[in-house]
């Protein structure tokens, strides 16, 4: 990545993560400390609305990242923040090293922080609004909002890509494929993270577009308002039913067929 505005292959790399690496996890990451290694985040950069927080002679794109939020806040129908905490690493070993954590990123939820080793954001900071202004939702809800947000806005690509490549191209072809799993395996959480994430996270990118495009926005911030991470798969379908008046099944088949 570098410190330019992504193209919409770069822009979307942020899925292929583990379960912690999303807003999966509810810990905080190990602080960072004298007994951390690799080099400290002592470099903050203020824009208007982002706090930046890197190593020395790192970079995030500050423009890019202004101009996404001010697309994503109206995209989402929500309200100003404070400013999100960009934690910005070198590399996943950097990460790592300070963190704890093996990933490229992830979010803590109910705070504005993330940590990232990319210059440009639009997923991990997806998560940390949505957390904080309307809910924190199981794996394929949680994980499908932000990738359904993976956009380019300052290059105008307004649909969402995973690796470059369109969202529903992707879903189809791993239905085609026999590769999409079922909806049952996919709805606690701690399933959905079974599953390749390049397979699950763009298929649940594809469905949440889906809801957004086809059911309004209203309905899918109802449901994810009642929601938590750790809902068990009856809950979840319960949950749907009452936001949706439909059954979280009727749903993925419609949006199954859609693709098709």
């Amino acid at each position: 990545m570098t410190a330019t505005a992504p193209t919409a292959g770069l822009a979307c790399l942020f899925g292929a993560v583990a379960l912690a690496a999303c807003g999966g996890s509810t810990t905080s990451p190990t602080p960072q400390g004298p007994g951390a290694s690799g080099p400290a985040l002592t470099e903050i950069t203020t824009t208007a609305h982002y706090t930046i927080h890197a190593s020395s002679g790192d970079t995030v794109d500050t423009a890019w990242q202004d101009a996404y939020y001010e697309w994503l806040l109206p995209a989402l129908q929500l309200q100003s923040t404070p400013r999100l905490d960009y934690h910005k690493y070198r590399d996943r070993a950097h990460l790592a090293a300070v963190t704890g954590r093996s990933t490229n990123g992830f979010a803590e939820p109910g705070t504005t922080r993330f940590h990232t080793i990319w210059t440009i954001d639009n997923h991990e900071g997806v998560h940390t609004v949505v957390i904080l202004q309307i809910g924190h939702p199981p794996a394929l809800f949680n994980e499908g909002v932000a990738v359904a947000h993976q956009t380019d806005p300052v290059r105008g690509l307004l649909r969402p890509r995973w690796n470059g490549t369109d969202l529903d191209a992707l879903a189809r072809m791993y239905e085609a494929g026999g590769q999409l799993p079922p909806l049952s395996s996919l709805l606690t959480s701690i399933d959905f993270f079974r599953f390749d994430s390049n397979i699950t996270y763009p298929c649940a990118g594809s469905f949440v577009r889906h809801l957004i495009d086809d059911y309004g926005l209203a309905a899918f911030k109802t449901y994810v308002a009642s929601a938590t991470f750790d809902d068990a798969a009856g809950v979840t379908e319960a949950r749907f039913m009452t936001a949706y008046g439909r059954t979280l099944s009727s749903v993925w088949e419609e949006w199954r067929a859609r693709i098709r």
